[in-house]
Order: structure tokens, then C-alpha cells, then sequence
């Protein structure tokens, strides 16, 4: 399916892939080092890859940094990440403060 997008789409297009939902709904972004492989392999698209989206609408703040704080070193440095929160919790300076530093 990713090879015919590739086949089909202008050089230029960039896609954003979103994380399978075992990743950040069923593990919860915690001790996915093997799921992780196994999408960056499926992601055979590289060069027209855009952010991809690392949902995490079902983790608190507090809990959300704690795991973002072991996923960040641990993910592929050739691609963007796009983090989506929808909690509340997440709307405060502890928020912005913490991504600069995932850089």
C-alpha cells in the first residue's frame, strides 16, 4: 500500500504517518522499542515522510512527560515528530517548558 502511495503521488508530497495505536493507546507510549522497529521498517517512504503524529489524548500530563522523557531517545532522528494532546493537564508552562528540551 505505501509503495502504490509512493508510485502515486508528486515527489514533492510529504505524508504524515501516525503512530499504530498499539503505541499510544494500548502501551501507552511505554516499552514499545519493538513496535517502533517494526513501523520505522513499514515507513518505506522516508524521503516524503512529514511529521509523524505520536497521539497521546489518553495520557495526563505528568504521566505523558514521564514516557515522553524515555520514547524521545529512542525514536528514528531522520524524521519530525508531531505530538497530539486533547487533556486538559497538558495546557500549562511544565507543557512548554519540556518540549525544547526533546529537541
Amino acid at each position: 500500500m505505501v509503495n502504490n502511495w509512493n508510485t502515486k503521488t508528486p515527489k514533492k508530497f510529504k505524508y504524515t504517518a501516525k503512530f499504530p495505536r498499539v503505541i499510544p493507546h494500548e502501551k501507552r507510549l511505554k516499552d514499545v522499542d519493538k513496535e517502533l522497529d517494526r513501523f520505522f521498517e513499514g515507513s518505506s517512504i522516508e524521503q516524503n515522510i512529514g511529521p509523524f503524529d505520536t497521539t497521546s489524548s489518553l495520557l495526563h500530563l505528568h504521566e505523558g512527560l514521564e514516557r515522553l522523557r524515555e520514547l524521545v531517545p529512542n525514536l528514528d532522528n531522520r524524521f519530525i515528530y508531531a505530538i497530539e494532546v486533547r487533556h486538559s493537564s497538558w495546557f500549562r508552562d511544565l507543557t512548554y517548558n519540556f518540549f525544547p528540551m526533546a529537541n
